[in-house]
């Protein structure tokens, strides 16, 4: 795995850090956390997908599409949204895919579903 990805990974999950674990009595404190770290983890996608030029050099980056899910899911614990935020940027646009491509990434989309919940 690439030091990009893990940082990406690490971003996202640092999230849901602040949501499960940081300890405060103001809940203004931790929505302000939280939105800042959403940024940054938002940003940061932004900024490499940018870099990268292409969604093939960006996939380049990510563990084969087989496996993402599976390790955004359960060794870094995302949820199913920054997992998608994370692998959107690799796909082809919709109207590029071929009909066995909509068939294989639907069915990534369920499996990356599933292990979330």
């Amino acid at each position: 795995m690439t030091l990009v990805f893990r940082l990406m990974a690490h971003l996202a999950s640092q999230t849901q850090h602040v949501i499960n674990e940081y300890e405060c009595e103001s809940l203004t404190q931790i929505q302000n956390l939280h939105d800042k770290t959403q940024q940054v983890f938002t940003q940061f996608i932004d900024t490499i997908t940018f870099l990268a030029e292409s969604p093939d050099k960006y996939r380049q980056l990510l563990p084969p599409s087989n496996q993402l899910a599976e390790i955004l899911a359960n060794q870094y614990k995302l949820s199913y949204q920054q997992i998608f935020h994370i692998i959107r940027k690799s796909l082809k646009p919709v109207q590029e895919l071929q009909d066995s491509e909509i068939q294989e990434l639907s069915s990534l989309s369920g499996d990356m579903f599933n292990k979330c919940f």
